[in-house]
């Protein structure tokens, strides 16, 4: 996925014609286990996908329930979800939650990532 701090995100993918790119068409974009360009391929429908766009879907200021959110996504058993990240690009933020922990989210400042240079090692 990649996004900018005006709004407009796309994401990439490749499938069986090719690489695709999807735009976002609303405010915001999610993605989860299939490929928007086909969900025929698998995964879909998504439950969680499902959830997000219920979320998103409602007018108001989502920030102080979004760590319930992805709570409420994450996936366990043999496929964990390991890092959930929510970007705030207009404020040029990062908050990453790492192994379901949504209690403790670690924030970063992106401008500061990327003076780094180097690969960071995000968790406990």
């Amino acid at each position: 996925m990649f996004a900018d701090a005006k709004g407009y995100s796309c994401v990439l993918e490749y499938g069986r014609e090719g690489m695709r790119i999807i735009r976002n068409e609303k405010a915001y974009q999610c993605i989860t286990n299939f490929r928007l360009s086909d969900p025929s391929m698998g995964g879909y429908p998504c439950a969680r996908y499902s959830r997000f766009e219920e979320f998103f879907g409602k007018p108001g200021n989502k920030e102080g329930a979004l760590a319930g959110m992805l709570d409420s996504v994450h996936q366990e058993g043999a496929y964990p979800t390991i890092y959930s990240y929510v970007f705030d690009l207009s404020r040029k933020r990062l908050r990453v939650f790492y192994e379901h922990d949504f209690g403790n989210g670690k924030d970063y400042v992106i401008a500061d990532l990327a003076k780094r240079g180097t690969m960071m090692r995000i968790g406990r």
